[in-house]
């Protein structure tokens, strides 16, 4: 209860779909999926697993890329401008060149992500406001 009423407050106690469980399995030494399987089919093996911490192997970040306008895509650049960051994965883009985006106003129209990686959490940081910035500026697509 706050002072304005009853409050909802979501735990997240679930499994993260998409690309969540494959970035956390390359970034900690535990995986939730390993584990949860473990628990069903190895119970002793899992009762080992649980009595060493995890640790944080490195960060990862899924940056949601947002088109600023619709239209028809002329270019996209996206690989070319962001394969040198230190931090740079993969980049998942689900248009080509002549099709026709429409702007993005939430995260199922976004026209795709870059996932970055980093042990250094001030690299990864750093990393992506460059990514931040190229998008503002039009550098990873643009539109016609």
């Amino acid at each position: 209860m706050s002072s304005n009423g009853p409050v909802l407050i979501e735990s997240g106690a679930r499994m993260h779909g998409g690309l969540g469980p494959s970035l956390v399995e390359q970034c900690n030494s535990h995986s939730l999926i390993d584990m949860s399987l473990l628990v069903r089919i190895a119970p002793h093996q899992f009762t080992d697993a649980i009595c060493t911490s995890p640790v944080l192997q490195r960060y990862a970040i899924e940056y949601f890329l947002c088109a600023p306008k619709q239209g028809h895509i002329k270019e996209i650049n996206i690989e070319k401008q962001c394969n040198t960051l230190k931090s740079y994965g993969f980049t998942i883009c689900k248009y080509k060149p002549n099709d026709y985006l429409q702007k993005t106003t939430d995260l199922v129209t976004s026209y795709g992500r870059i996932v970055l990686f980093n042990e250094e959490y001030s690299t990864l940081s750093t990393d992506v406001q460059v990514v931040a910035d190229l998008e503002k500026k039009g550098a990873l697509i643009s539109i016609i």
